[in-house]
């Protein structure tokens, strides 16, 4: 038994849950995927065939997104103007092959909910991912530091670890607690400015109200 309420009742599906968008449209910072809580098939006959999401079609989606070549663990920055001229020319005059981008999978599976009734982490973890509950108290609650930290220490230890391997975070609607925490990595190990971060995440998430400006203590994204 896994504990994650095996009975025939799994309560009602979250509040606004339904029509969230699933997840980020692209990987944050080369690194992250956001998403809204995956709900098992017991919550299916409240859910419309069209909007069920469930944990399985996370690691299907990832078929269709790549990564940029990882250095050391950590983000490879960008070429400036003159790099990417004079590399161009040079693969051009030498018809050498340009190193394509990497196939990836979710290599860790947070979840950020402050329950366990909305999938049995076996899901996840028969996908050959490593499944991690830090469980954070929504409802405008913004993670306490020592979870902020707890958080920042697990990234940067699993992507030094497995570079080329994504990280999936979720709480219930995939914005507050999820937001707050990418954003507190992208500020601390990528040296992202707070407003920076903010927006990366806001625009991959498609949160289309948030507050730039926010102090990193407070929420700074609103949900639907």
């Amino acid at each position: 038994m896994s504990g994650h309420h095996e009975g025939r009742n799994p309560g009602s599906i979250p509040n606004r849950w339904l029509h969230c968008p699933r997840k980020s449209s692209g990987l944050i910072a080369n690194k992250f995927l956001a998403f809204k809580t995956p709900l098992s098939e017991k919550f299916n006959d409240q859910v419309p065939i069209g909007c069920r999401f469930g944990p399985k079609m996370i690691f299907n989606s990832m078929k269709s997104y790549k990564m940029d070549k990882i250095e050391e663990g950590r983000i490879s920055s960008r070429l400036d103007f003159k790099q990417l001229r004079a590399a161009y020319k040079f693969c051009m005059d030498k018809e050498v092959e340009v190193e394509k981008p990497i196939e990836v999978s979710i290599g860790l599976w947070i979840d950020l909910t402050n329950t366990s009734r909305f999938y049995d982490k076996a899901e996840v973890e028969s996908e050959n991912c490593r499944y991690l509950k830090l469980q954070c108290r929504g409802h405008g609650e913004t993670p306490s530091e020592e979870q902020t930290r707890t958080f920042i220490h697990i990234c940067q230890k699993f992507i030094a670890q497995h570079p080329s391997d994504v990280i999936g975070v979720h709480c219930t609607h995939g914005f507050n607690r999820t937001g707050f925490l990418i954003v507190s990595y992208l500020v601390e190990q990528i040296n992202s400015s707070v407003g920076g971060a903010i927006k990366q995440f806001a625009e991959a998430r498609q949160v289309f109200r948030f507050h730039s400006t926010a102090p990193m203590n407070a929420p700074f994204l609103q949900g639907c």
